[in-house]
């Protein structure tokens, strides 16, 4: 009897094994669970990221020719920035720079800059000021006021996001309104 006993206690019982495999499980469940919010919290922050410098940097470059500008005007989605007073918009004066933007419908949209270069009668071409971004919404507002005042407003979301993953989707407001400081 005694040596029948010590035969059933040397092993695990059916029931012992599936206790631990039903605590592995839920300890695998939790790591796996606390492994994909990391990873959502690393896509967002890099989305965020990509978005806020992309947004700053565009910011920068028409608020600072805004500054620097004599005159602006705006003609449909385009700001023209001139280096000379010119009063109403012409067509005959070439500006020394020109933003434009649009927000994009099927596609990611344009924010774009051309700098005219009228010592040498040409210039660039447009050059993207945003990349890996897609322009939401984008408006240019010059008031008639002196000085003249000048009301940027865009909004960039990540170009890649997908529409069911809400969680790490990045959409982030960009608004300065700056006076020219040469009127």
């Amino acid at each position: 009897m005694q040596r029948e006993k010590r035969r059933y206690s040397l092993g695990y019982t059916l029931v012992e094994l599936l206790v631990v495999m039903a605590m592995m499980g839920i300890a695998m469940t939790i790591g796996v669970s606390i492994l994909a919010s990391t990873l959502r919290s690393a896509t967002k922050t890099t989305a965020f990221n990509t978005v806020k410098q992309n947004g700053d940097v565009a910011m920068e470059l028409v608020v600072r020719s805004v500054q620097n500008a004599v005159d602006v005007c705006l003609e449909g989605a385009t700001l023209k920035i001139y280096g000379s007073n010119v009063g109403a918009c012409p067509s005959t004066i070439t500006p020394a720079t020109e933003f434009q933007c649009q927000a994009g419908v099927n596609n990611n949209g344009t924010f774009q800059k051309r700098v005219n270069d009228t010592g040498s009668g040409g210039g660039t071409g447009w050059v993207s000021l945003v990349t890996d971004v897609k322009i939401k919404s984008c408006a240019f507002a010059v008031s008639s006021t002196t000085p003249k005042r000048v009301t940027i407003d865009f909004t960039l979301t990540q170009a890649n996001a997908s529409d069911t993953a809400s969680d790490t989707s990045v959409e982030i407001p960009f608004h300065s309104e700056v006076t020219l400081r040469n009127f």
